[in-house]
This record gives C-alpha cells, sequence and structure tokens, in this order.
C-alpha cells in the first residue's frame, strides 16, 4: 500500500521528466540546511535557469513529498503562494522548506528573493504550514540559508510542531 501511495505521490506532484524514481527522497530526514542543500542539488542540479522546489514535510521532519513550483529565467523565478501552497496542502504537510538556484552561481538572495519569502511565511500560518527555512544554491556545494543566517521568521528544523495545542 505504501508503494502506490509514494506513486500516487509522485504522479500528482512531479511534473518534469528530471525526476527519476529512484532518486526519490520521500521517508528522509532533513535535519539542516546542508540537508536541504544536498537533496536540492540531486533533484535540480544545475540549471541555466532559476527553479523554485518546496519540499513537504512531516512532524518529524521526513520528506512526504516535494514539487517544482515553478521554473523562471536567468534572473528571477516568479511565484505565487498557491504554487508554494498548493501540493503541500494536498500533500498534508506540516512543514515546508524552500529551495531555489541561482544559474549564475552565486547563492547570495536578492531582494526579491527576502521580499517573497516574507510574503510565504507570513502566508503559511493561515494553512497551519510553518515556513522552515528557504536555501539559495549557487555553485555545486555552495547554499546560502536564510535560517542560518537570521534572516528568516525565528524557528529551525528541529523545532517543527508535532501537533496542534
Amino acid at each position: 500500500m505504501a508503494k502506490i501511495y509514494e506513486y500516487e505521490v509522485h504522479r500528482r506532484l512531479h511534473t518534469f521528466d528530471e525526476v527519476r524514481e529512484a532518486h526519490l527522497p520521500f521517508g528522509k530526514e532533513l535535519a539542516d540546511s546542508r540537508a536541504v542543500a544536498r537533496m536540492a542539488e540531486q533533484i535540480i542540479g544545475a540549471l541555466d535557469q532559476e527553479m523554485l522546489l518546496v519540499f513537504h514535510l512531516n512532524a518529524k521532519n521526513k520528506i512526504k513529498g516535494f514539487n517544482h513550483a515553478t521554473r523562471g529565467g536567468l534572473a528571477s523565478c516568479p511565484a505565487e503562494p498557491s504554487q508554494v501552497f498548493r501540493a503541500a496542502v494536498m500533500a498534508g504537510a506540516v512543514g515546508i522548506v524552500l529551495c531555489h538556484n541561482h544559474p549564475s552561481g552565486d547563492p547570495a538572495p536578492s531582494a526579491s528573493d527576502f521580499q517573497f519569502t516574507k510574503r510565504i511565511a507570513q502566508a503559511a500560518p493561515l494553512l497551519g504550514i510553518q515556513l522552515l527555512d528557504h536555501v539559495v544554491l549557487g555553485e555545486p556545494g555552495i547554499y546560502y540559508s536564510m535560517l542560518d543566517s537570521g534572516s528568516m521568521p525565528a524557528s529551525t528544523l528541529l523545532d517543527l510542531p508535532t501537533g496542534t495545542p
């Protein structure tokens, strides 16, 4: 039954041919920003355009699913909150982690990256979902974590709530 569920989640949440079933990270724990960056690099790879990836997590920080919310150009990847949260709500996620790449290789977030993150952080509680981090990928192995840098609302991956009060 679990395989059927995983296949159904895969079928509903993934739309790009680059994602192969052998690399699906279901059930893997994202304990910190390094784990997020490593997983995202495996999924996104080295693209010549920006792509926004959203990891959907359960209460133990294990991946329930993920989706490519949007694909942009060379210097931007505009997205609406509905594109970020639609699949996360379908997956029953308690938390999400945003991750996108900068084709330039420089992981420093732009002003619009910070504005987008703030907008998503404001929308998340309305859906009962916690935004845990936004990781920006640069060159392979190089990333910027908004959580680690202190530029996110106070939250850590390890503090993911286990239930509602």
